[in-house]
């Protein structure tokens, strides 16, 4: 197979979807965000009545209805998703159902949602759920509910709404009302503040027509301010438009991802072995200049798109992003967040480790090393990430980031680095992930509940990687077995289409991403196994106990 073939075309696709004015993005479908802009209503000049401004929502919300009366997105079996879908969608219906011209069977359909809520909702883990400001839209839905009569127990409801007041305690709306105020997260969430915050005040924090590339919250101004916003409208009329394939009406909960689907796909390429002369060149630098551009208009606080331009030979000062995000045990992700992500740590790092003097931040490459080997230490098998549903991701994005630091500190980097992290823990953790993905493949060479080929190709390139290693040396013939049947699954999929089913990202709700899902399919096919020769990295003994056993010791134990 012709990968070089394959990844110039990804580039070539993603810079022909790219619009000057609008951006590009390739995710899946929300039904949620698709429920909040069906909630949009204007009144007549006069104020004699209203009229939906997106009727095309609704109607794709009112066909989407399942027998159950839940929402779930197209090959979704995730419970938290079905809740939060249908608590949006209730809540429209309920609205709808006020206005005399609405059909009867509204009534019907809103009583089948409260039927399912009631049912699923009493053993629900509300207090475990990991979304995007899910413990502040959560509460305010429900509240909204209630003001159309309906009432939902929820289990630890007195805990969950205690979690919800601190957060909101830390949302500094005046804040934010300032002309000159910093953009924060709160306003990817703007659906939260319904009914509590002074909308008319935000218009400054808005972006080409949107809120943070987020329909629901655009469409959540969009129903609050005093005086109608033509952009905003406009923005949301062509995110609808940019979606009609999944069915007229639908919007994802995010548009645009330009820098996302950009920053991802390149990475994904370029750290699989491919060299950057063979690649389109053209694409490269049309990819680089935006992603630059985008850069400075954020003052270079854009993360992941940092490690992009590393890549493509056009580097970026990394010290505005430290300054933004390095806490004193790890990097954040944005403020106030619950809890801390080993992703977002991993991909701070690896912008680290590819900067020309990666000497010059030792300090946080090694506060983040530890900050990571930390979260792996203290969990049984593997961890979940706040981004990622899967596994796999988290476990591929360490294993970049530690072999990477493994190699450069066999070059002669880092000398000062503890040695109980390079020879002892970072092996642990990498061995860890190694015997995971060896023991979890499925028979037809895939990995994933259902033969995800993201997943697949997650673990194709951690194999691939976790072949340098020393200790992985007697496990060379199953390491090898493995990658040959998951790329055999995997070769299929870079000319079939991936219609975004497998939803496996995590934003309020779940999602997958068409072209980011490509790259790391087409980056599987062609990394090199090993990445890295295994005498380019520090030698280790520390497994040698785990395949020699004392037979006088054994004798005794028994």
């Amino acid at each position: 197979m012709d990968t070089y073939k394959a990844a110039n075309e990804l580039l070539r696709s993603l810079v022909d979807l790219f619009d000057a004015r609008n951006g590009m993005g390739t995710w899946s479908l929300s039904i949620y965000d698709t429920a909040w802009v069906s909630l949009v209503s204007r009144s007549n000049l006069d104020g004699s009545s209203v009229h939906w401004v997106f009727p095309e929502c609704f109607q794709f919300i009112y066909n989407a209805q399942l027998e159950d009366g839940s929402w779930r997105s197209p090959g979704c079996k995730n419970l938290d998703d079905a809740i939060i879908n249908t608590l949006a969608c209730l809540l429209s219906l309920k609205r709808h159902q006020r206005h005399a011209s609405a059909p009867a069977e509204l009534a019907f359909r809103a009583q089948k949602a409260v039927d399912f809520l009631t049912g699923v909702i009493k053993e629900w883990e509300v207090v475990s759920v990991e979304r995007i400001a899910f413990e502040m839209i959560m509460p305010r839905l429900l509240e909204l509910l209630e003001d159309e009569g309906i009432h939902f127990d929820i289990p630890d409801r007195d805990l969950f709404y205690k979690i919800y007041d601190r957060k909101l305690k830390k949302v500094n709306l005046e804040g934010m009302y300032k002309p000159d105020a910093v953009r924060t997260g709160a306003l990817h969430s703007l659906e939260a503040f319904v009914g509590k915050c002074d909308f008319d005040r935000l218009a400054h924090h808005k972006r080409n027509g949107n809120f943070f590339a987020s329909p629901a919250s655009t469409a959540a101004y969009l129903m609050s301010v005093s005086v109608w916003d033509e952009e905003a409208e406009d923005y949301l009329r062509h995110v609808i438009q940019q979606f009609k394939s999944y069915g007229y009406g639908a919007v994802s909960c995010a548009w645009p991802t330009t820098v996302m689907e950009f920053a991802w796909s390149v990475c994904n390429i370029m750290e699989s072995g491919f060299e950057r002369e063979k690649l389109d060149q053209t694409s490269l630098k049309r990819i680089g200049d935006i992603l630059a551009s985008y850069l400075s208009a954020e003052n270079g606080i854009v993360g992941f798109a940092l490690t992009t331009l590393l890549h493509i030979g056009t580097p970026f000062p990394l010290d505005d992003m430290l300054d933004a995000f390095e806490l004193p045990t790890h990097f954040q992700c944005y403020q106030h967040e619950r809890n801390p992500s080993v992703t977002v740590n991993c991909n701070v790092l690896m912008a680290l480790l590819h900067h020309s003097d990666p000497g010059k931040y030792s300090k946080q490459i090694m506060k983040t090393t530890e900050f990571v080997l930390k979260e792996y230490w203290n969990t049984k098998v593997l961890v979940q990430d706040k981004w990622h549903i899967s596994p796999w991701y988290p476990a591929l994005v360490t294993t970049r980031a530690m072999t990477t630091l493994l190699h450069l500190y066999g070059q002669g980097c880092f000398k000062d680095a503890p040695e109980n992290i390079i020879r002892a823990k970072i092996p642990a953790v990498l061995f860890k992930i190694l015997s995971c993905i060896l023991r979890t493949q499925n028979e037809d060479g895939s990995w994933g509940d259902n033969g995800n080929p993201e997943e697949t190709a997650d673990c194709v390139l951690s194999l691939a990687r976790l072949a340098s290693l020393p200790c992985a040396t007697p496990f060379n013939i199953q390491i090898k077995s493995a990658i040959t049947s998951g790329r055999r699954y995997l070769e299929p999929w870079v000319s079939k289409e991936l219609d975004a089913t497998s939803l496996i990202w995590i934003e309020k709700v779940l999602y997958s991403i068409e072209r980011i899902c490509r790259s790391y399919v087409i980056a599987a096919l062609h990394a090199p196994v090993p990445m890295y020769p295994p005498t380019t990295l520090p030698s280790s003994d520390c497994y040698s106990s785990l395949f020699s056993v004392d037979e006088d010791l054994l004798t005794k134990y028994r």
